[in-house]
């Protein structure tokens, strides 16, 4: 045999012998009632009370098992029990006649626990000083430092733990302090522990899962007792909140019925000075808030990723970046809470990115804002917010901040306008940079400031400036369809139909608008180099307005219009149902073939010349109704240079006189008045031409009509074609040799029917036919041998009989 092969047969010989030795030592040193008499003084010690210890089975390679163990509370009912107590030990420790315990595992331990009116924790009736020690750090047993030993009547045994495993545990919990008359009750089942390495001088692992509310529960991490620092995760899933709803009502402004938790929870540090991160996920959130108890918040997810340190010592929570999510909605938040022992200050900044508009109010509660979804917000917000100063005083917290505009838009009427831009916010103040407005394909650029957001009224200051912008494209002039309704689905900026419940009323609705508060007071300007107005091409529109009291005051309007200028001012009492309204409105050399290219296309190339306008307009109400019986005015009108060219009212003249030289007419000049009263325009003028003079005077009706004498004087040139058996030229014609034509006007503008007046005819023809006879009688008494400086009885008696006979 060679000497390897006896050096390993010996060798496995003395490990044989050596195993029997311990497996003698071991049946020597540990017995039942060994075990018992270590075991159950050190736990009665422990809580105070008789333990009862079931079986011990003792076996050399899987240990020590307690069959059960049991410690009765006050009135001798089980408080804590364990199916199965499993004791491990070291196995060589046993060659120096020791045992040394070293992992302990609880196997289905159930425990109850009282939380008393008093406030507090109450291990089913134990001492104060074991309670004390359960409410500081709750464990079952006191883990010895290393090194530390217990004898018991010399039995050679030390315990010292290193490990602990609890599996299958439960806690039945009993709150009397919410309400002692119904205490609230939960039980924490399926209770895990796992503690290795367990040390007071060094960090040691600990690992602990239960279940409750139907979810679960997980901590796991390292505890460094010596240092007391620790780094921890805590996990929830599935966890329901609901039950545990009691603890925050004195938190929480309204009633909370419903929240799932997940997610994780990261702790570093100690009690004073420790950093929270993770990510917590609140879903299914179900709460009804004191101030909306109409409006409960339903289905609402919440999402708070913490990064932040809290140091109790010094008072201090600093932020890192901080997410909260609410049902999508991201705000970032950074800085910190100061002088949390006295009045906590603030210094945070709130930060949001790209935010969409739809999405926010799909993420308030229904119904919290019904206005907003006729307007149809749409376009992303972006932003920030500086918070700075004590928390007690809320309007002294909001010193800067911006808000970023990418295409926000609503539906205004029939139009979408579309804002671009940044808003900025310094101290109390808030201004406009580079803020852009969008109307279709039309631009223009905003400039908005305020003084002071916290004061009441808000105080607007505003400009409103283009190089160019078309009006007729922002607002067209045609109705939209009924039945069309308003969307977003136009784009940022476009022009889109509205719906029947935002047209806004027009003159023919029976209803009045407004009254409408607007709670702010307003100074702003409008400059736009070039535009297109019903039409018309302007230039240097400037416009200037005070808003205060619901009251607009338009204190400049003026551009070039035309070759002309147009001038005006005017105010609008909006706050009246109906609004009440006042205005004065100048024209100056303003070309009338435009104007009537723009505003009355039928009647294009008809008329031209220069025309200036003084008047005033006011009432109340927009109505046919009200603007019938409340409309007034007054002014007064004049046409230079004109030229009347195939008008409706020339071509009576020709068809009347058969003149066909009055289908174009000459005005050097004309001048007019008009009074606006009683839903009727009475107008007064005088026109004077080439070949003809008029004085038009009577009443145009508010619905279109007409009823306008127009006494016309023809020129001697252009009465002389007149083929009328010669009765014009015999009867009427004044000092000049002008024929004089007794017409009149009446209808509409788009059906006017001139006439003769032949009343007004009669009473000239008599006028002319007196004045004949009275020349003629005159130069017979002159050639007579009448006393001079009276008339004789017999030429008295003549001019009476002519005058009552022609009826003047």
């Amino acid at each position: 045999m060679k000497p390897a092969v006896k050096i390993i047969g010996w060798g496995l010989v003395l490990l044989c012998l050596g195993g029997l030795a311990l497996f003698l030592l071991a049946r020597v040193l540990i017995t039942p009632e060994r075990v018992r008499q270590a075991v159950v003084p050190v736990v009665e010690r422990v809580f105070e009370r008789p333990v009862e210890i079931g079986v011990v089975d003792i076996d050399l390679f899987s240990g020590i098992t307690l069959d059960k163990l049991v410690v009765p509370d006050k009135g001798g009912e089980p408080w804590l029990q364990v199916d199965r107590v499993v004791l491990r030990y070291r196995f060589w420790a046993l060659l120096t006649g020791r045992l040394m315990i070293d992992r302990v595992r609880l196997e289905h331990p159930v425990a109850r626990l009282q939380h008393t009116t008093a406030g507090a924790w109450d291990f089913a009736g134990l001492p104060a000083s074991a309670e004390q020690d359960a409410a500081v750090a709750p464990q079952t047993s006191p883990v010895p430092a290393p090194g530390d030993s217990h004898r018991d009547d010399g039995l050679p045994f030390k315990l010292l733990i290193r490990a602990i495993d609890v599996t299958d545990g439960q806690l039945d919990v009993t709150d009397r302090r919410l309400n002692p008359r119904a205490p609230y009750r939960f039980v924490l089942r399926d209770i895990n522990l796992r503690a290795q390495n367990l040390s007071l001088e060094k960090p040691f692992q600990i690992a602990v899962s239960l279940e409750l509310n139907g979810g679960r529960v997980e901590l796991d991490g390292s505890l460094d007792p010596r240092r007391r620092k620790h780094d921890l995760q805590l996990r929830f899933t599935d966890f329901d909140l609901a039950p545990l709803a009691p603890y925050g009502k004195d938190l929480l402004p309204g009633i909370f019925s419903r929240a799932q938790l997940q997610g994780k929870l990261l702790f570093a540090g100690n009690r004073k000075d420790f950093s929270l991160g993770g990510e917590l996920r609140l879903q299914q959130v179900y709460l009804e808030l004191d101030a909306l108890r109409n409006l409960p918040i339903q289905n609402a997810v919440l999402v708070i990723a913490p990064d932040l340190n809290v140091n109790s010592t010094t008072g201090l929570i600093t932020f890192g970046p901080t997410m909260i999510s609410y049902n999508g909605i991201s705000v970032r938040i950074q800085g910190n809470l100061d002088h949390l022992d006295k009045v906590p200050r603030a210094e945070l900044r709130l930060s949001w990115q790209d935010q969409d508009m739809r999405d926010i109010l799909n993420a308030l509660p229904a119904g919290l804002l019904p206005q907003l979804g006729q307007l149809d917000p749409a376009g992303k917000i972006s932003g920030s917010l500086g918070l700075r100063g004590p928390l007690d005083d809320p309007a002294s917290l909001l010193q800067a901040g911006e808000l970023t505009l990418d295409a926000v838009q609503a539906n205004l009427g029939r139009l979408r306008p579309a804002l671009s831009g940044t808003l900025q916010l310094v101290g109390h103040g808030l201004a406009s940079r580079k803020l852009q407005l969008r109307i279709g394909d039309e631009t223009a650029l905003l400039q908005l400031a305020i003084k002071d957001v916290t004061q009441k009224p808000l105080q607007l200051q505003s400009r409103f400036s283009a190089e160019s912008f078309n009006f007729d494209k922002v607002f067209p002039a045609t109705s939209p369809p009924e039945d069309t309704t308003a969307s977003g689905d136009g784009g940022a900026g476009a022009v889109v139909p509205v719906d029947k419940g935002t047209r806004p009323v027009v003159s023919g609705s029976d209803e009045e608008p407004g009254p409408i508060e607007i709670p702010l007071e307003a100074d702003g300007s409008v400059a736009v180099a070039a535009g297109v107005v019903s039409g018309l091409e302007i230039k240097n529109l400037q416009m200037d307005y005070h808003l205060a009291d619901n009251r607009l005051q338009i204190r400049r309007l003026s551009a070039d219009l035309a070759d002309g200028g147009i001038n005006s001012n005017g105010e609008i009492d909006l706050g009246k149902k109906g609004f009440t309204y006042r205005t004065d409105l100048q024209l100056q050399n303003v070309a009338v073939a435009p104007l009537l290219q723009a505003l009355l296309p039928d009647m294009a190339g008809s008329l031209s010349g220069r025309l200036s306008l003084q008047g005033t307009l006011s009432g109340t109400g927009v109505t046919r109704a009200s603007l019938r019986r409340k409309l007034q005015g007054q002014g007064k009108v004049s046409l230079q240079d004109g030229v009347a060219d195939g008008t409706k009212l020339s071509r009576g003249l020709v068809a009347l006189l058969g003149l066909d030289q009055l289908r174009k007419i000459e005005m050097h000049q004309a001048d007019g008045t008009f009074k606006i009263v009683a839903g009727k325009a009475l107008v007064k003028g005088v026109i004077a031409g080439r070949d003809l003079r008029m004085a038009p005077e009577g009443s145009i009706r508010f619905g279109g009509r007409f009823d306008l004498a127009l006494p016309t004087s023809l020129a001697p040139a252009v009465a002389a074609k007149l083929d009328r058996r010669g009765l014009f030229s015999r009867l009427v014609k004044d000092e000049q040799g002008w024929t004089l034509l007794p017409l009149k006007v009446e209808g509409t503008f788009d059906d006017p029917k001139v006439g003769l007046d032949s009343r007004r005819l009669g009473r000239m023809a008599e006028k002319q036919l007196i004045r004949k006879l009275e020349k003629k009688l005159q130069k017979k008494t002159d050639s007579s041998d009448s006393p001079t400086g009276g008339e004789s009885l017999p030429e008295k008696l003549l001019k009476d009989t002519l005058r009552g006979l022609l009826g003047e």
